[in-house]
């Protein structure tokens, strides 16, 4: 029986199949765009602000939906933010700050995950 978490990827690459940017983006990079955000996404949203890119899912599927979309996304983990600028190095709509959000400046240490994309401010739990 398939998993939820299986179904989710089948999904998902069937959208990219469809995106040729987006299949460009997967065949080179191995990032999937986060599709299933699609209810946010259509909303009405010039801008949009992408805390915790990682390596451009979410962003991913904001641009697939909204082409000029404005991005302001922040990633402290250095591999996913070079992958993220490497993605989006030719769209001047997208820019990307290489730290984590809060609310007050501190210097803190980042919890790795094994999965980057799960890696936190915050203590991970099992």
């Amino acid at each position: 029986m398939f998993s939820k978490l299986t179904i989710l990827r089948f999904k998902k690459l069937l959208v990219i199949f469809k995106n040729w940017h987006l299949l460009q983006v997967f065949i080179k990079y191995k990032v999937l765009a986060a599709v299933e955000h699609k209810n946010i996404l259509s909303k009405e949203i010039k801008t949009l602000i992408d805390i915790g890119a990682n390596r451009g899912q979410f962003s991913l599927a904001a641009i697939s939906k909204k082409p000029n979309i404005n991005i302001f996304a922040f990633e402290p983990l250095q591999r996913p933010a070079i992958i993220y600028k490497e993605i989006f190095r030719n769209n001047n709509k997208v820019k990307i700050y290489d730290y984590a959000i809060g609310d007050e400046e501190k210097t803190m240490n980042m919890n790795l995950s094994s999965k980057d994309d799960s890696s936190s401010l915050l203590k991970i739990a099992k």
